[in-house]
């Protein structure tokens, strides 16, 4: 059985089963439901998120204790391979780290930048692992941009490194 549907100006479409149509022209009730859609969508991802920084912190409270009653082993070696995740495209880190001290009123700590970078992409913030991972990278990174002349450290009035672009490479 087929149902003819028609589109515009009187097109018509052969469709192999039974269908019941929306009488109206317009697809609020299809923009409506997917909006719905998303919204569901994005509150379980806000969900999933919360669960696996609640489950990363878990996992570094286990390794603590273990660690405090004595275990020396390798608790990486004991874990199964997993696949390498990739945060930054190529160039990616540095750009923003750039981005976000041009940005700044003023030097930034490595921490700071992190943060920043984190807020900026939408990532969940409350993961430790996460943030000192990533304050790693960025530290990392800015050796780096300082070798080559594009940043400088320098130290606070309460004695943190902090980094900023490089007056001389700023200009151009």
């Amino acid at each position: 059985m087929s149902v003819a549907l028609s589109g515009k100006l009187g097109d018509s479409y052969n469709v192999g089963m039974n269908i019941r149509l929306a009488r109206t022209d317009t697809f609020e009730h299809t923009i409506s439901g997917l909006l719905k859609k998303r919204a569901n969508l994005f509150g379980e991802a806000e969900r999933l998120r919360d669960r696996m920084a609640e489950i990363k912190n878990d996992i570094h409270a286990i390794d603590r204790v273990l660690k405090s009653l004595g275990y020396d082993g390798d608790l990486d070696a004991a874990m199964p391979r997993q696949k390498r995740d990739v945060i930054f495209g190529r160039g990616e880190l540095t750009r923003a780290i750039m981005s976000e001290l041009r940005d700044s009123d003023g030097p930034l700590s490595s921490r700071e930048i992190a943060q920043s970078i984190i807020a900026l992409r939408g990532e969940d913030a409350r993961d430790r692992k996460y943030l000192s991972d990533l304050v790693k990278r960025v530290s990392k990174a800015l050796r780096q941009q300082q070798a080559a002349g594009y940043v400088r450290s320098i130290k606070d009035q309460s004695g943190r490194q902090v980094w900023e672009r490089n007056a001389r490479q700023s200009a151009g």
